[in-house]
């Protein structure tokens, strides 16, 4: 017998599997970065409305595509600079850090002129007389500035006061007088007894 073709056993050829047909979702529209952002600033905010302007340029660099999105740019820069903000204020104000550093500084120059005693003995007597006089001569808001401030301990500020002092205890200072009951022709007010009264 002739051979047969394709001997038994032999696996028979599969036929070609067809590939799944699928249909390509059509493509989403990619959302575009508006012309024009509705940007508002927060209310008891310390920005300025230009702040608006460059959060409106880094939103449209940053690709966001809705105004929400860039609205909460300005929310955090407006919580951020509250924050700098108190925190600088917390700083500066009396017993703040700064305000300590700057004081120390401020008293500490002081000590070192010899303007205001040859001894730390005689730079205390000399501040307290200091601080004595704007006590008798300077109102109570003065004072309070002067504590708030730091500035009673400027160098500055002690030298005045020292002047002050010297002119008092050689007896050339001379301090007004509060004003008495009596009212002043204004013009004796502002020129003395010099001032020629008219009729």
């Amino acid at each position: 017998m002739p051979a047969e073709e394709g001997k038994a056993g032999a696996a028979p050829a599969k036929p070609e599997e067809k590939k799944a047909e699928t249909t390509p979702e059509p493509k989403k529209e990619e959302a575009k970065v508006p012309d024009k952002y509705e940007l508002k600033l927060p209310e008891k905010t310390r920005l300025k409305a230009d702040v608006l302007e460059r959060t409106t340029a880094t939103a449209r660099e940053l690709g966001l595509t809705e105004s929400p999105k860039a609205q909460k740019l300005v929310d955090l820069l407006s919580k951020e600079a509250d924050a700098a903000i108190e925190a600088h204020l917390a700083l500066h104000a009396p017993g703040g850090e700064a305000w300590k550093e700057t004081v120390n500084g401020w008293e500490t120059a002081a000590r070192a002129d010899k303007a205001f005693g040859e001894t730390p003995e005689q730079f205390t007597a000399n501040v307290e007389k200091a601080k004595t006089l704007f006590q008798k001569y300077g109102t109570p808001a003065f004072n309070e500035f002067l504590n708030n401030s730091g500035f009673g301990s400027h160098p500055e500020v002690l030298r005045f006061a020292m002047a002050l002092v010297k002119a008092s205890a050689e007896g050339k200072l001379v301090i007004p007088k509060a004003q008495d009951g009596g009212k002043k022709d204004p013009a004796e007010q502002l020129y003395g007894g010099t001032a020629e009264k008219t009729t």
